[in-house]
């Protein structure tokens, strides 16, 4: 077991939660620049062990359990390449089939991120389907907008989250747009008449 730490924002660690973390350690993983500590959970769900990752810099007061590693079974099939390919910033959760319409030409961004296991199928002529597997974080669904010309078909749930980051993207640039323009209106317009206003009373005093 152990605490896991996090940044607060006088750049000190502290502790992400009171309670101790505790996992079946299996692996460490080279990825981001960093060492990441690769298990299980300690309960399975379902018949299954939960799939857990913590970065090593950040792992505290670190004790030994007496009680035996779970997940070796799981672990067998374990390829540590493909796990990365599909966490993008190694954020954990469920991974998903995602099935997105491109461009041929944006082919390649997805061969380097998901490896040659994505499926690739012609949509119409100069577009394709991909279809791969991925955790759908908010780093994922940036990455995808970032290339501007990806449109997600598959699952709705990840269909509906892009559409939420989008609307939150649009409701914040119309906010910073708003504040813009009341701030031009008053140098523009409003300025000028308090200054106009002031020039006054020092006449009439």
């Amino acid at each position: 077991s152990f605490d896991y730490m996090v940044w607060d924002r006088n750049k000190k660690l502290v502790k992400k939660s009171d309670r101790r973390y505790n996992m079946n350690p299996w692996a460490l993983i080279w990825a981001n620049d960093r060492y990441y500590l690769y298990g299980y959970d300690v309960k399975e769900k379902d018949g299954v062990l939960s799939e857990r990752n913590y970065r090593v810099d950040k792992l505290d007061n670190i004790k030994l359990s007496d009680i035996p590693r779970a997940g070796k079974s799981q672990f067998r099939i374990f390829n540590a390449n493909t796990y990365v390919s599909r966490r993008m910033g190694m954020f954990s959760g469920k991974e998903q089939v995602i099935t997105v319409r491109i461009p041929d030409t944006l082919v390649g961004p997805f061969i380097d991120q998901f490896g040659k296991r994505i499926t690739i199928s012609e949509y119409t002529e100069g577009m394709l389907l991909v279809t791969f597997n991925a955790v759908a974080s908010v780093i994922l669904l940036g990455w995808l907008l970032g290339l501007q010309y990806v449109e997600v078909l598959e699952p709705q749930s990840v269909r509906n989250k892009i559409w939420k980051y989008i609307l939150k993207r649009i409701d914040a640039n119309m906010r910073q747009f708003f504040f813009r323009s009341m701030i031009k209106l008053y140098i523009i317009l409003l300025l000028p008449i308090m200054q106009e206003i002031s020039n006054h009373k020092e006449v009439w005093c």
